[in-house]
């Protein structure tokens, strides 16, 4: 008789990512690890969507898988109050209002001083 497996989903959020090669170099890390079902990580959004086998890995470890490719992750807080429905709605209200000229710039100045020798520079 097999013994069923308890699976666990997990969103994590990562940053540092800056193309296609970034997404897709974490990706690939968490799905080879031992005990991860499927991992889907979306560039735009900044996350991981993990599903495991929660008897055959532990979270903490995805967190050490996607460090272990050059970029930052952080296991998400539970019971925050607000969940995905706040995050969402920030999205959506983001989408809708420019950004300020001062968040602009910072952003522009964050990302010309980032390393892009992980992914965006030639070997």
């Amino acid at each position: 008789m097999a013994t069923a497996t308890k699976q666990a989903k997990i969103t994590i959020p990562v940053t540092g990512m800056h193309c296609a090669a970034c997404q897709s170099r974490v990706q690939s890390a968490l799905r080879e690890m031992p005990g991860v079902r499927d991992a889907n990580v979306n560039l735009m959004l900044n996350n991981a969507v993990v599903t495991y086998d929660d008897d055959a890995i532990a979270p903490d470890r995805l967190i050490e898988a996607i460090r272990s490719t050059g970029y930052d992750a952080t296991l998400p807080v539970e019971g925050g109050g607000g969940g995905p429905a706040r995050s969402t709605s920030r999205r959506r209200r983001s989408a809708r209002t420019p950004p300020s000229t001062a968040s602009y710039g910072a952003r522009l100045r964050w990302r010309s001083r980032s390393p892009r020798s992980r992914c965006c520079s030639p070997s």
